[in-house]
């Protein structure tokens, strides 16, 4: 490795955050908070689904909020504002535009006339 390319490494690890020093039982409760939001959040999209006729793609946002509320409560993305506005906010948005843009097919189907013979 050339001087210049160690020299830009070296500036890349130093812009990188220090590793943090968590210990296993902080590291199992994140664990069990994110696979218990998950799980919580897949059971309830998936009823929705069923009783109110919504397709069940809740569990993703709602299980990435729980990872982050579990996982890094601390952060500013994991408060109850954050979450609660986050999943409100792109679910205001998201209905309306779902409702307004029709579903197409990608790639869009060819239908070849086939003669029956």
């Amino acid at each position: 490795m050339n001087r210049a390319a160690a020299r830009a490494l070296r500036a890349v690890w130093a812009r990188l955050p220090a590793a943090l020093r968590v210990d296993a039982r902080e590291r199992w409760r994140a664990v069990a908070g994110a696979t218990l939001g998950l799980l919580v959040a897949a059971v309830v999209s998936r009823w929705a689904g069923t009783q109110l006729a919504i397709s069940p793609w809740l569990a993703a946002p709602l299980g990435a909020s729980a990872v982050l509320v579990f996982a890094v409560p601390a952060s500013p993305l994991a408060q109850p504002w954050s979450v609660i506005g986050g999943n409100t906010l792109s679910a205001l948005v998201g209905r309306p535009a779902r409702t307004g843009c029709p579903m197409r097919r990608w790639p869009p189907q060819r239908r070849w006339a086939r003669r029956s013979r």
